[in-house]
């Protein structure tokens, strides 16, 4: 028997970073707690809201049941295993609310990579541009993966982590999105104002320089690179070059941003053929 795809938007997050409720927030002339479950609910045979608590979040315009965290595990997984116990015969298309350039083009890409991609419906998720990884909570998961999740969860290493189970998968398949931006994530101010002038101004690759001193030099082991980046202010290009080089040794907090030889701010704006660079602490003062 045809097993149905359910639909799951998460709406549990905390948005400590952001400061207020990320599927409150305004995208496209909506919250985007309307706008996903509207995109939901065209691709999806029943769509569901998921919530730590049953008061958790405001309610959906749309009257989307909820459905409440399980009390194993933590984190989006939890809300995910409750979604699978309350309907364990259908495949489940999870969507996070902190994904504002998503569209009804891309979650039906990403159905229909499900249905035929090897010819299973193997467990999918869209690929991140920033590392090649996948972004689990925009993936499709077959109802057999998510049987693992309570197993998964009896290893406290992987900190409950979604894209480590992801990756676990015995058979999983990572699809590239139709533009290379549509599942940056927007999990701070600076990502929202980034984000916010890709909307405005146009969306699309820049072609710009980077240019990289001292500690960046160490890391990169270039003093310039040609950079084609998606993003629109000095702190989503710096978002790029963290997470392409997987740096943990330096932050926002602690660089500065140069635009063509000017110390500008982190929510500088980006034009073609830019030089970018970002200063760290130099010794000595």
């Amino acid at each position: 028997m045809h097993s149905p795809i359910y639909g799951l938007l998460l709406s549990g997050g905390e948005s400590r970073r952001m400061g207020e409720p990320k599927e409150l927030l305004q995208w496209h002339g909506e919250t985007e707690l309307s706008r996903l479950s509207s995109l939901l609910t065209q691709v999806c045979d029943q769509t569901f809201l998921s919530q730590r608590e049953p008061s958790q979040a405001s309610p959906s315009p749309l009257s989307l049941p909820v459905i409440t965290d399980t009390s194993i595990g933590s984190g989006p997984l939890a809300g995910i295993y409750a979604a699978h116990q309350q309907h364990p015969d259908a495949h489940w298309l999870i969507l996070s609310c902190d994904l504002p350039l998503i569209d009804l083009d891309h979650l039906k890409q990403l159905r229909t990579a499900f249905q035929t991609t090897k010819g299973a419906a193997y467990s999918t998720a869209f690929e991140s541009r920033f590392d090649k990884k996948s972004e689990p909570l925009c993936a499709i998961y077959n109802k057999d993966d998510l049987k693992g999740i309570p197993s998964f969860f009896e290893d406290e290493s992987n900190h409950h982590c979604a894209r480590c189970f992801f990756k676990s998968l015995e058979n999983n398949t990572l699809i590239t999105p139709q533009l290379p931006d549509a599942i940056d994530n927007c999990n701070t101010p600076g990502d929202r104002h980034d984000i916010e002038l890709r909307l405005k101004n146009g969306r699309g690759p820049l072609e710009i320089k980077l240019e990289h001193f001292a500690q960046l030099f160490a890391i990169t082991q270039v003093t310039e690179q040609p950079w084609t980046t998606y993003s629109r202010t000095t702190h989503g290009v710096w978002e790029e070059l963290r997470m392409r080089y997987k740096i943990k040794s330096l932050s926002s907090k602690i660089l500065r941003p140069v635009v063509n030889d000017e110390l500008v701010s982190w929510s500088h704006e980006i034009h073609a053929n830019d030089t970018v660079s970002f200063l760290p602490p130099f010794a000595g003062g």
